[in-house]
């Protein structure tokens, strides 16, 4: 073999050997294009979401908080919430919180211009109404370690930046965009708040609306006083159930706290959490609308 046919193979075979990393730079090419989904004006795309969800009748949300204390001996804090939402201010549901080897289980209602809250006694086995701060539907729901109250309220209006689309993908069979932001928010519960956060959103390609938000990498901490560590949080909520008639009754105005709601509903009911109050249903047996 001549020189320059010894070169001609030298090369030939150089370019065997590179063949299968360009095929493999190529298919990633073309994966990340189709994950990158099309080009879609991220905060523009969020902003639609928001107001579709807000233009809705109810819709349904399964959402676990967790929350960790700094401290020493603190224990975490894990919050399940199952709560129909009937806009534009109406909800009713369940809350589980577990602070250790300690739980308790919570009953929500509220209305226009009345909020319900019972809470389970195991020592007498019965459902207590609280007298609660949080006397009206815009102070019960503005917690901002809670999706709902961060996406809703009108207190946290306005608080995502750096809003990005992460791409397409499918979320329990139902295609969708994933977006993810950076989130901070001033507000007033027993003090005045500071949190911070990252988000992401999963908002179907067709209908626009949410599917599934989470929350992670939150702080909450006292405006000006350094902390730290401070609480951290993070949550994950799913929704369901668009559009689906919510069945709300609350108890009377003799429903006084201190008092069972088993004593003072017109037509208790068992629940998806065992209790009796306020006559809620499950999404499965969620039928015609009563007041």
């Amino acid at each position: 073999m001549g020189p320059e046919q010894l070169q001609h193979s030298r090369r030939a075979s150089s370019g065997s050997k590179l063949l299968p990393f360009v095929l493999a730079a190529v298919i990633a090419l073309v994966l990340a294009a189709c994950n990158r989904g099309p080009d879609v004006d991220a905060p523009a795309l969020l902003e639609e979401s928001l107001k579709a969800m807000q233009g809705l009748s109810s819709f349904h949300v399964s959402e676990v908080t967790t929350l960790k204390y700094s401290g020493e001996g603190s224990e975490d804090s894990i919050t399940a919430r199952e709560i129909d939402f009937r806009l534009p201010r109406e909800a009713i549901g369940t809350v589980n919180k577990k602070n250790g080897d300690r739980s308790f289980q919570y009953e929500i209602a509220s209305t226009d211009d009345q909020v319900y809250v019972f809470a389970f006694d195991k020592n007498t086995g019965r459902w207590d109404r609280l007298d609660v701060w949080e006397d009206s539907f815009e102070k019960l729901f503005r917690d901002p370690t809670s999706v709902p109250s961060l996406l809703f309220h009108p207190v946290h209006q306005g608080i995502y930046e750096d809003v990005k689309m992460r791409g397409k993908e499918e979320l329990d069979g139902t295609p969708v965009y994933r977006l993810a932001a950076k989130g901070t928010t001033r507000y007033l519960m027993i003090a005045a708040l500071f949190a911070e956060f990252d988000i992401e959103f999963w908002i179907g390609t067709d209908d626009k609306l949410l599917r599934q938000v989470t929350l992670s990498k939150g702080r909450i901490d006292l405006p000006g006083v350094k902390v730290d560590h401070g609480t951290k949080f993070d949550s994950t909520a799913h929704f369901s159930a668009f559009n689906v008639p919510v069945r709300i009754q609350v108890p009377g105005a003799s429903a006084k706290p201190g008092v069972s709601p088993a004593a003072v509903t017109t037509r208790p009911a068992e629940n998806h959490s065992g209790s009796r109050c306020c006559d809620p249903v499950p999404a499965s047996a969620r039928g015609e609308e009563i007041r």
